[in-house]
C-alpha cells in the first residue's frame, strides 16, 4: 500500500491537532516501511522528503476562513500532479480537502476520511455572539456552513471514515446515519517517545503551583472562562504575583498559568488579563516549537484547558503523557479521554467558579495531584500512535482489498 495523507495542516508550515495527528500517522507509517506521502499547503508548489515521508505542497488563498475551501478546490488538480511521483493507491483525507476529488481525479483509488469532528459540531459551539470576533461572526453565518457541505460530500465519498472519538462518529451520524455502517472509531494519538513525566526541569520550591494551557486562541476553547477563573482567584489571594513569587494572602501553594498558542483572539485575552488584574500572574507564551513545548510541559505541575467544544483533544494525552494532573471541562469530546475524579478534574463548560474551585484543589492537595497523574500515565499508554497505526493499516488493507 501507498497512501496519500491529504490535509490543511502539517508542519512547518502548519501544526494544531490535525497536523500533529497526520504527521504522527505519517511518521509511523514510514517507520514500518510502509511508502507514505503528504499534500498540505504550503508557500509554493513543492516537493520534499524527511525520514521517510513525502511531502507535497500547493500554495492556497491566505483569506481567513477560506483556507480550507481554497485548498479543496487545489485538491484535484494536485493529484494528477504528484500521482506521476508518487503512484499512491489510498487517499487518506483528514477533516474535509478531498470533497471534490471525484472519480476523474481519484481515478479508481479509494478514499478514507478522517473526521476530527465535524464542521456543524464546532459551528455548534461558537456561541455567544458577544465573545465572537467579528470574523468569527461572519464565518457562523458563511463559511461554517459551506465548510460542513465539504464534511458532506467527503462522508459520501469516502469507502470507510474514521472517528477519532465517539463523539465525531455520532456527529458523523448528523449528516445520514447510513454513513455510521462504513464508520470506526480510532482515536487520535501521540508518540509516547516524546514526552517523559521523569524529565521534569528542577526548580526552587517557591510555593508556587505552574499551571498551563496550551490552545490556539478561537472561541471554542473557552480561555475567557479561564482568565475570569483567574480574577476569581486573584480575589481569594490564591493568584502569585509575576514578580512577587507566593504573593498573596498567606495561603499555602499560589496558582500562576502560562497560556502558549495564538489565534485570532491573543490580543483581546491579553487586554482581558488586564482589565481582571490578573497580567502578573497569567503568561502569554505565544505559539512555540516542538521542542519549547514540551519544556513548558516538563516544567508546568498541572494542565488546564476549559474547551467548549473538542472532537478529541491531542493536548490532553500530551499533558498525560508528561505526567501532569488535568482541570478540564465536562463536554463530549473530552470525557472519552478524560475521566472526573480519576485523570482529571471536570467541570462544567462556561463555569468559572468551578474552574477555579477545581484549580484550587489541586494547588490544595498534592495527593490528588499524584493520583490523577498517575492514573493519566497508565491511561494514556492505549493512546500510542506506534500501536494506533495498526489499526490504520488494519483498515487500509480493508478497503484496498474490496472488505469495506
Amino acid at each position: 500500500m501507498k497512501p496519500l495523507l491529504v490535509s490543511l495542516e502539517y508542519p512547518p508550515h502548519s501544526f494544531g491537532g490535525v497536523g500533529s495527528h497526520v504527521f504522527n500517522l505519517a511518521a509511523c507509517l514510514a517507520g514500518r516501511g510502509i511508502p507514505c506521502a503528504v499534500l498540505s499547503p504550503g508557500p509554493a508548489e513543492g516537493e520534499s522528503l524527511a525520514d521517510g515521508v513525502t511531502h507535497f505542497t500547493t500554495a492556497i488563498s491566505d483569506a481567513a476562513g477560506l483556507k480550507l475551501l481554497s485548498f479543496a478546490a487545489r485538491v484535484p488538480g494536485c493529484l494528477g500532479r504528484i500521482r506521476r511521483a508518487f503512484d499512491f493507491d489510498i487517499v487518506h483525507s483528514h477533516f474535509g480537502p478531498c470533497a471534490f476529488a471525484g472519480p476523474r481525479s481519484l481515478r479508481g483509488v479509494p478514499m478514507v476520511e478522517t473526521a476530527h469532528g465535524t464542521h456543524y459540531g464546532e459551528l455548534l459551539a461558537l456561541s455567544p455572539l458577544s465573545q465572537l470576533t467579528p470574523r468569527e461572526v461572519v464565518g457562523k453565518y458563511t463559511v461554517y456552513p459551506a465548510l460542513s457541505l465539504l464534511d458532506l460530500l467527503c462522508y459520501r465519498r469516502a469507502s470507510a471514515i474514521i472517528a477519532v472519538s465517539p463523539l465525531a462518529r455520532s456527529e458523523v451520524s448528523r449528516y445520514g446515519r447510513g454513513l455510521l455502517r462504513k464508520t470506526v472509531v480510532i482515536p487520535n494519538g501521540i508518540r509516547l517517545s516524546e514526552f517523559s513525566p521523569v524529565e521534569r526541569l528542577t526548580r526552587p520550591d517557591d510555593g508556587v503551583l505552574r499551571f498551563l494551557c496550551v490552545a490556539f486562541m478561537q472561541a471554542r476553547k473557552g480561555l475567557e472562562y479561564l482568565l475570569e477563573a483567574c480574577g476569581r482567584l486573584a480575589a481569594e489571594g490564591a493568584l502569585a504575583g509575576g514578580n512577587r513569587p507566593g504573593a498573596g494572602s498567606g495561603r499555602g501553594v499560589r496558582i500562576n498559568l502560562t497560556i502558549v498558542g495564538d489565534g485570532p483572539h491573543y490580543a483581546r485575552l491579553k487586554t482581558k488579563a488586564l482589565e481582571l488584574g490578573v497580567s502578573d500572574s497569567v503568561r502569554f507564551a505565544g505559539r512555540l516549537d516542538r521542542e519549547c513545548l514540551r519544556r513548558e510541559l516538563a516544567g508546568a505541575d498541572a494542565f488546564v484547558l476549559p474547551s467548549l467544544w473538542e472532537g478529541q483533544g491531542i493536548v490532553f494525552l500530551e499533558a498525560m503523557a508528561s505526567g501532569l494532573p488535568i482541570v478540564a471541562t465536562r463536554i463530549p469530546g473530552v470525557e472519552g479521554t478524560l475521566e472526573d475524579g480519576r485523570n482529571a478534574l471536570l467541570v462544567p463548560p462556561r463555569d468559572p467558579a468551578a474552574l477555579a474551585g477545581a484549580m484550587l484543589a489541586l494547588a490544595g492537595s498534592p495527593e490528588l495531584r499524584s493520583r490523577l497523574s498517575s492514573e493519566g500515565l497508565a491511561r494514556v499508554r492505549r493512546y500510542d500512535w506506534n500501536q494506533l497505526v495498526e489499526e490504520v493499516v488494519s483498515l487500509y488493507a480493508s478497503v484496498l482489498g474490496g472488505r469495506v
